[in-house]
């Protein structure tokens, strides 16, 4: 019997290697499946495995499957704990490291909200201690710091918000791109070109395929969305702040962020603004001091006092 891989290898010229190829079944007879293995020379796998780095599985991801993922973000925390970090320097890698990682996640399939918390939870705990565990509270909610700077926040990407974005984004390519291989196979054997917008899911509908028409409760406006589908290019950013909502903007916002000042300056007028710097007045209301007064001057220690008019 020829080689079956002839046709791929002239049509792709890519080389199957059987050593490190494997063949994945559903709902196949046991003859069927011996006969496939035969002639493709591959072996049976078993699911859930990895793929790019994420787990592949026919079933709702659990959180054991997603542990990797928390592993893996500990593992940069417990590095960082090591350099002398400011407050500026932490919400910079919580910006840019920690949401890339879970951001990769996210846009492939529905992360499980414990998990989304659990991540949450670990930038929290790092931004305002350097340590991956603690139980020192925030000064400032987390939703808070998630706002845009025009609001208040540090413009930290809300996770929770990002994955329904994500979940939009794959729901817009099954009604737009219609080149794509796999939303062909979910046209062919789900959709079979109905509107994806008034589709029922059947009940037997894998759970990716619920989850991703799940999405469609989170679109508010059908106009925005129909214009959205005459569009090239999906507009995440406008969407995911359209799942937070509309935030009053803070009068403050053009002192703060249209200057040049070094980012652990900027950082800590912000905290100043927000009226979360520890002054004695803030502290004795927690019961840890009793003494009120200003060390220079005995009047009582306010924000505005410490750094307007002592």
């Amino acid at each position: 019997m020829s080689n079956p891989w002839n046709k791929f290898t002239a049509s792709t010229g890519l080389q199957a290697n059987p050593r490190k190829c494997k063949v994945y079944f559903g709902g196949v007879k046991e003859e069927d499946k011996q006969k496939i293995l035969a002639v493709s020379g591959f072996e049976e796998g078993i699911l859930s495995f990895k793929y790019l780095g994420v787990p592949l599985s026919s079933r709702k991801l659990s959180i054991n499957q997603c542990q990797p993922l928390i592993d893996k973000i500990v593992a940069r925390v417990n590095h960082w704990t090591t350099h002398l970090l400011s407050y500026a320097g932490r919400s910079q890698l919580v910006k840019s490291v920690l949401f890339s990682i879970t951001a990769y996640w996210a846009q492939v399939f529905p992360l499980p909200k414990k998990i989304l918390h659990r991540v949450e939870a670990i930038c929290r705990v790092f931004l305002w201690s350097g340590k991956s565990e603690g139980s020192r509270k925030a000064p400032i909610a987390w939703d808070k710091i998630c706002d845009p700077n025009s609001a208040g926040g540090l413009s930290i990407v809300s996770l929770l918000e990002w994955n329904k974005v994500s979940m939009l984004k794959l729901l817009w390519n099954i009604q737009d791109k219609k080149d794509k291989l796999w939303v062909k196979w979910l046209d062919a054997y789900y959709i079979k070109g109905k509107n994806v917008r008034h589709w029922i899911v059947p009940a037997d509908s894998s759970w990716i395929v619920k989850q991703i028409m799940k999405s469609r409760e989170w679109i508010l406006d059908d106009q925005k969305w129909q214009q959205e589908l005459t569009l090239e290019k999906f507009h995440t950013k406008k969407w995911y702040h359209a799942l937070r909502g509309e935030k009053p903007k803070v009068e403050w916002r053009t002192i703060l962020y249209h200057n040049h000042a070094r980012p652990w300056a900027k950082f800590h007028t912000w905290m100043v603004l927000m009226g979360r710097i520890p002054t004695k007045n803030r502290i004795a209301k927690f019961g840890v001091i009793t003494d009120m007064l200003c060390c220079f001057c005995n009047a009582e220690e306010t924000i505005e006092h410490l750094y307007f008019t002592c």
